[in-house]
């Protein structure tokens, strides 16, 4: 595969001033996975962390790229899986434009090529200490890990979004009618299902509620291997 061919192309190159080690995960969820690079990266002592997933077409040049940023997290730009040509990336309240190099800072994205800045991962270790969980490892035995790519279920009808709605009731405070619109907070039935959030814009939640900014790459666009026609 052209994944194989990629690898050892960047197994080959010779980059001055960058040391490159290769670590693969494979078995694992893939929330679980990048939680284990990142505390795999802070127990290693490395000064960057690039993530690449098997179906994305990565050659040594896109590697070189990604690596002369100098940004906290930084992600590449590639298809959806359904073939069409809408990114995985969710923009700013207020959209901002691409920079002189194709840098633009946006709220959400995909991490199937990025790189991450340890200095970034060690930041949202200290931030959110409650996220530091065993995570049992390929081959047994367990290790306090942290959970910075939660894969977690969003929508109207999760226990988090009923609090807010009773909240929101609680606030408006009429009296004569805050009974029912707590009754209906809790126990209403929207039509809108509840999803999975990936654990990619989970990670993206954690840096942004960090102060952590995540940029794009929107001139380093990657192919989707299950996007091929």
């Amino acid at each position: 595969s052209y994944f194989v061919n990629n690898l050892i192309s960047a197994c080959r190159a010779v980059l001055p001033g960058v040391q490159l080690d290769f670590a693969f995960l494979e078995g694992a969820p893939v929330q679980q996975a990048r939680n284990e690079i990142c505390d795999q990266a802070v127990r290693a002592g490395y000064d960057e962390v690039v993530m690449l997933d098997k179906d994305l077409d990565v050659g040594v040049e896109e590697l070189v790229r990604i690596l002369r940023h100098d940004v906290p997290v930084v992600c590449a730009l590639y298809p959806h899986r359904s073939l069409d040509t809408f990114w995985h990336v969710r923009a700013l309240a207020e959209p901002q434009e691409p920079d002189a190099v194709g840098l633009m800072q946006v709220q959400q994205s995909a991490v199937g090529f990025c790189k991450i800045k340890t200095a970034t991962i060690k930041k949202l270790m200290a931030d959110h200490p409650d996220r530091a969980g065993v995570l049992t490892e390929t081959g047994g035995g367990a290790r306090l890990v942290h959970e910075l790519f939660p894969m977690e279920l969003v929508g109207p009808n999760t226990p988090a979004a009923r609090l807010r709605a009773v909240e929101a009731a609680i606030l408006k405070g009429d009296p004569q009618f805050l009974l029912a619109d707590i009754d209906a907070a809790l126990y209403q039935h929207h039509a809108e299902p509840n999803l999975h959030q990936a654990e990619d814009y989970g990670f993206c939640r954690l840096c942004a509620e960090s102060g952590i900014p995540v940029y794009v790459d929107t001139k380093l666009i990657v192919q989707h291997e299950a996007s091929v026609k």
